[in-house]
């Protein structure tokens, strides 16, 4: 859902709708079917045919790509929630209830994020970060690394950089980092504006550095 990975309908029935285990846990989801542009949300019905949001039945057209939906992929995610509701189905992870965040005009419009600098963070809320998709970045030469790296798609990398660094495996020396810059770059390492972003891995970015800042 976070990285917008898409599926062949042919894979997803195989992989998710027809699953024998995979199932259990896929029915608990809403999906989205993406074909020429248009974005359709369903869910697998209990018997394993797939229903719209007015729980009528749904086939999606043969070359479609699926995806687990993000909230923002969803024209009114309070339907699905009531529906849910209905069937006391419960959710595996927070997909329907997940918090939506956008940027300010500003925002959208520069190549930093100001809000998050100069704030002083723990590293453990740092090494969070790499259990939501971010890598570190390059060491220096006396082996510290500053940045984390998270990937936007299309050759784009967003990056941040922090200080002093801190020594993987020696973490008790570095307990806290300053949030020097958040910066959005090409594949050519152009500072880009942040409006260049999708919504979804917008949003997703402001959750990770809402996180990180507490």
């Amino acid at each position: 859902m976070v990285a917008g990975e898409r599926w062949p309908l042919r894979e997803f029935r195989a992989h998710f709708a027809d699953h024998p285990l995979v199932w259990h846990i896929a029915h608990r989801l809403v999906w989205a079917a993406e074909h020429e542009g248009e974005v359709t949300p369903f869910r697998i019905a209990e018997d394993r045919g797939l229903a719209d949001a007015s729980d009528g039945d749904f086939t999606p057209p043969p070359t479609a790509l699926v995806c687990v939906a993000h909230p923002l992929l969803l024209d009114g995610p309070e339907t699905w929630s009531e529906l849910f509701a209905d069937y006391a189905i419960l959710q595996p992870f927070l997909q329907l209830a997940r918090a939506v965040h956008t940027l300010t005009p500003q925002e959208r419009a520069a190549d930093r994020l100001p809000a998050f600098e100069g704030l002083t963070v723990p590293i453990v809320a740092v090494l969070a970060l790499t259990r939501r998709g971010w890598d570190r970045g390059s060491y220096d030469d006396t082996g510290v690394a500053d940045t984390l790296v998270r990937d936007a798609g299309d050759g784009r990398r967003i990056v941040l950089t922090l200080a002093p660094g801190f020594l993987p495996g020696q973490f008790d020396t570095s307990p806290t980092q300053r949030v020097v810059h958040v910066h959005l770059l090409s594949a050519t390492r152009t500072r880009l504006p942040f409006g260049t972003l999708d919504p979804v891995t917008t949003s997703e970015l402001l959750a990770d550095l809402s996180a990180l800042t507490g």
